[in-house]
């Protein structure tokens, strides 16, 4: 029998919910996680620093003598090279494959669509996907009668939202995401409906771990502070508990995939 860890790292907490879920399977197991706070989040770096980010945790791990390793970050799985993982001494997983983001994101997109409809939100803030994040691109497809501003960041940590109505409009931004290109008409955060934002993580019961940034703090706490709050996740970033500071404001819903 091999006595060996299970290893298992993350850009940051999220991928706790995953260690928690192999303790409930394999309750025998012992298991090393290694979450790389100090770099969060991986989503905005360039595909050669996610790369080199992977090969550096893998090799943490694989100096604390681990029998296989899995990767419980959204952005690694789907940039680490399947031949450079097949090359390693040990078995190494993604936690989620392309398809299946893609099949999640799609869900989430019809519970969003769903929300808007029954509360007849019309201008609606939403977000385009950095790599491992909920792609919620489809909405202006599902609902194009309805009004989708996406953010612009500016210096300073602020965030300005500029309506898009089909997807041509998006175009790469400096930070490697993309945003409304020239033209897109803003409208102020405040008369938003809804807006709907990522995170690294968050709680059912509506606490969220951004990614450090400050941008989302910034806007909450100042030209948005009454407007509501859709959090939406991936199943692996759902988490029993948050740390939460007196500043951090509490989204009102958490949209997962169907059946979450």
């Amino acid at each position: 029998m091999d006595n060996r860890p299970i290893g298992v790292f993350d850009s940051g907490l999220g991928g706790l919910t995953g260690v928690r879920e192999l303790r409930k399977r394999l309750p025998h197991e012992e298991i090393v996680y290694f979450g790389d706070t100090g770099r969060v989040p991986y989503g905005s770096r360039s595909p050669e620093t996610i790369l080199q980010y992977a090969r550096q945790d893998i090799a943490f791990l694989l100096s604390k003598d681990v029998k296989c390793i899995m990767a419980a970050c959204g952005t690694v799985s789907s940039t680490y090279p399947a031949a450079e993982a097949e090359k390693l001494p040990v078995p190494y997983l993604g936690v989620v494959d392309a398809a299946a983001r893609e099949a999640m994101s799609r869900s989430i997109c019809r519970r969003v669509s769903s929300l808007v409809r029954e509360k007849n939100f019309r201008r609606v803030a939403v977000f385009a996907a950095r790599p491992g994040e909920v792609d919620l691109l489809s909405l202006l497809d599902l609902l194009p009668d309805r009004e989708w501003y996406f953010p612009l960041v500016h210096e300073g940590r602020r965030l300005s939202f500029h309506r898009v109505c089909h997807h041509g409009e998006l175009v790469a931004g400096s930070w490697g995401i993309r945003e409304p290109g020239p033209g897109c008409p803003e409208l102020h955060a405040g008369e938003m409906d809804l807006i709907v934002l990522p995170g690294a993580a968050f709680t059912r019961d509506g606490k969220r771990l951004g990614y450090g940034g400050g941008f989302y703090d910034t806007l909450l706490a100042g030209p948005a502070a009454g407007v509501p709050l859709a959090g939406v996740c991936f199943p692996c970033q759902l988490l029993d508990d948050l740390p939460m500071e007196a500043h951090d404001r509490h989204v009102d819903m958490v949209i997962a995939p169907e059946g979450e």
